[in-house]
């Protein structure tokens, strides 16, 4: 969607609401229906988790801010703080006011965390929460994180790729039980597990529609810059006529990966190398970076995007792939423009969104991350940089994450 007419539609479009009607019998369809290989088991999923969340955040609520009163405490990180409470806005545990205090905790909640009394701390919220919880957890355990850990002993229901994919997600989230609200903190996995989950979202999700825009946009040349193993390569390198085809990544064993990946191909390498530290007169029709921006330091950003544009030929396309946590106006003019059953599909977003901010916090907590992207302040950065928003388009059918399509400001629209 062009994004002169996705600003006019996020203007124009009323915050319409999700068809909860048809959602709550489609939700009840599927408990009805129990556990078994069944698209409607994902939906069961999707319905508990909230309440997976809301257990999560309440709990560290509870454990930093043990007197309800979330005024940050000497030595918090205020961004991590920040968007802890965005999270627990989010999911209705905590109200945002204009007058100080800032945050105030929800009534069923300000009793669990206030309490020392268990009678007075079992709300009936909260225990819908913690069944939600349980529940989840269960899943989690019985479906195995990793592909290997799927046998013939795991039930079909937790073998479908698309509930287990929202199992590995579960499992990464449940890193915010040990968040520290002063500092970030290492996971308790290494960085496969960033690698096996971004390759199960990328088959699941998002292979169709980047192959579809690779194929639209037809380069004669292409760069994706922080390539991993390089499954965005491939889809370029299968064009016809092939383009030249060229990834950046800073890991010497991953670059070697994604060689792997590219034997064969012609016209086709892999540089191992930092991205400011690389010289070359080459200019490029398309320029990809996938959900790497938040490996950046947030400083760096600028800088980051003025070394694109100098990698990018008059006329060519800067392609990010990423998710935003303030882009909710957006996705609902996104969702109204391309969905089939648009107000079905805002329902299942809100859960998305909430999943999405619970990934944003990570991105906050784990020192693998160096920054979160906010779309508001990306565009003001691409600006600076002498770049603009052509576009933008779903990348996924939850609407969770997008592509922006980018040119040289100075480019004829």
């Amino acid at each position: 969607m062009k994004i002169t007419a996705l600003e006019a539609a996020r203007h124009r479009l009323a915050a319409r609401p999700p068809h909860r009607p048809i959602a709550s019998l489609l939700t009840r369809a599927a408990h009805l229906a129990g556990e078994r290989s069944s698209p409607l088991f994902q939906l069961v999923v999707l319905h508990r988790l909230k309440g997976f969340l809301r257990h999560i955040v309440v709990s560290v609520i509870r454990r930093e801010f043990p007197d309800g009163d979330l005024t940050p405490r000497t030595g918090m990180s205020e961004e991590i703080h920040h968007d802890l409470l965005a999270l627990a806005e989010n999911l209705g545990v905590v109200r945002l006011q204009q007058r100080a205090p800032r945050a105030r905790l929800r009534p069923d909640y300000a009793a669990v965390v206030r309490s020392e009394d268990p009678a007075a701390q079992d709300t009936p919220a909260w225990r819908r929460d913690r069944a939600d919880y349980q529940r989840i957890r269960e899943l989690v355990a019985r479906g195995g994180v990793l592909e290997e850990d799927r046998g013939e002993d795991t039930p079909p229901h937790l073998r479908r790729d698309d509930v287990h994919y929202l199992m590995v997600l579960c499992r990464y989230i449940l890193e915010l039980e040990e968040m520290s609200l002063y500092e970030q903190v290492k996971p308790s996995f290494d960085t496969v597990f960033y690698s096996d989950l971004g390759e199960l979202a990328y088959r699941l999700y998002t292979s169709g529609s980047y192959r579809k825009l690779c194929r639209r946009l037809q380069p004669a040349s292409f760069l994706d810059i922080g390539c991993g193993e390089g499954r965005h390569l491939e889809p370029p390198a299968q064009l016809r006529p092939a383009p030249r085809v060229v990834g950046v990544e800073l890991d010497p064993k991953v670059a070697e990966s994604a060689r792997e990946r590219l034997a064969g191909r012609v016209d086709a390498e892999v540089v191992s190398t930092d991205l400011f530290e690389w010289r070359t007169e080459e200019r490029f029709d398309m320029i990809l970076s996938s959900y790497m921006l938040f490996y950046l330091d947030r400083s760096r950003h600028v800088e980051f995007y003025s070394r694109v544009r100098e990698l990018l030929a008059p006329g060519g396309t800067y392609v990010v792939g990423q998710y935003f946590p303030d882009f909710q106006e957006y996705q609902r003019a996104l969702i109204d423009r391309y969905s089939p059953a648009p107000r079905i599909q805002r329902w299942a977003s809100e859960t998305g969104n909430s999943l999405l901010l619970a990934e944003v916090l990570l991105n906050r907590t784990l020192v693998h991350f160096r920054s979160v992207v906010y779309w508001d302040a990306f565009r003001d950065d691409l600006a600076a940089a002498g770049l603009a928003v052509r576009e933008v388009l779903p990348a996924d059918s939850l609407y969770y994450s997008h592509y922006v399509l980018i040119g040289r400001a100075d480019d004829e629209r």
